[in-house]
């Protein structure tokens, strides 16, 4: 029964150890270290200040600051969002410049959370990005942006997959610049 229970403690320790954790035990380096907290790479650089205007129909709302920390990376691209800590939000994401029909410019979208509700701008289309920097030392541009309708967030996940635009509120102009370093 005893070497029973020996073989048997070896499969278990043997399907443990598969695989890289196996190679690590053995000396090895773990060719694809994974870490479950953060399952991407860290970025080549990281944004912690910056600010980002958004005028429009007469008002200009002032993001003053980054939230987190926004992040670089050449081969996965930009993730920055700034907000006013009242409710408004600016979310730039820019891939590599082989990355696609948002590289190298970047893509926008703007949120506001006010009285239980979320709305989002979505629709990159109707925005002319022009990213001027972004590099590990800063990002900055600007964006001109027509025809912009409000959404609810939420409704996107409803049966249509697209969000519904919010009834009763008219589209809107603004032009937008956006610097983080």
């Amino acid at each position: 029964m005893r070497g029973v229970a020996q073989v048997a403690a070896v499969a278990v320790l043997g399907a443990a150890l598969s695989g890289c954790d196996l190679l690590t035990l053995l000396g090895g380096e773990d060719p694809f270290p994974f870490d479950p907290g953060n399952p991407f790479p860290s970025p080549v650089a990281t944004y912690s200040a910056g600010t980002a205007t958004i005028e429009m129909d007469g008002e200009t709302v002032v993001l003053d600051r980054i939230v987190g920390t926004g992040s670089f990376d050449p081969d996965y691209g930009i993730d920055v969002k700034w907000t006013n800590g009242e409710g408004w939000y600016l979310s730039y994401y820019g891939l590599p410049d082989a990355g696609g029909p948002f590289a190298p410019e970047g893509y926008l979208s703007i949120d506001r959370v006010m009285d239980s509700r979320h709305w989002i701008v979505y629709n990159p289309e109707r925005c002319i990005t022009t990213t001027d920097e972004a590099t590990a030392d800063g990002l900055s541009g600007s964006a001109i942006c027509r025809g912009l309708e409000w959404t609810d967030y939420f409704s996107a996940y409803t049966s249509t997959g697209f969000p519904v635009e919010i009834p009763g509120e008219p589209a809107f102009d603004a032009d937008i610049t956006f610097e983080a370093h």
